[in-house]
């Protein structure tokens, strides 16, 4: 296997990992916080449902969340640019 063909095989299981893991991560904050209040935040009655809670994100979460979808979309362009160029070799290799 080429360097080029093993690169982009890390980079699809790299991104299907963390396609996994990330609804993972949310699944279980969900179920620990659920009835719980997020540190710093004042609130006088407790949460109506337990989603409320989740729709109020302290900022470093809400960082971390956009730095994922950054590193997910750059992850994306880059194997479309790996498969482009396997896809030229091959093509240059087949003429």
């Amino acid at each position: 296997m080429k360097p080029i063909e093993r690169a982009l095989e890390l980079l699809l299981v790299s991104t299907v990992a963390t396609c996994v893991l990330t609804p993972l991560v949310l699944a279980v904050r969900l179920v620990c916080f659920c009835g719980k209040t997020i540190p710093g935040l004042q609130r006088s009655k407790p949460f109506a449902h337990p989603l409320e809670e989740l729709l109020l994100v302290p900022p470093q979460v809400a960082y971390a969340g956009g730095v994922f979808l950054l590193s997910f979309l750059i992850t994306l362009l880059v194997q479309q640019r790996l498969l482009r160029r396997i896809e030229a070799e091959r093509a240059a290799r087949a003429t």
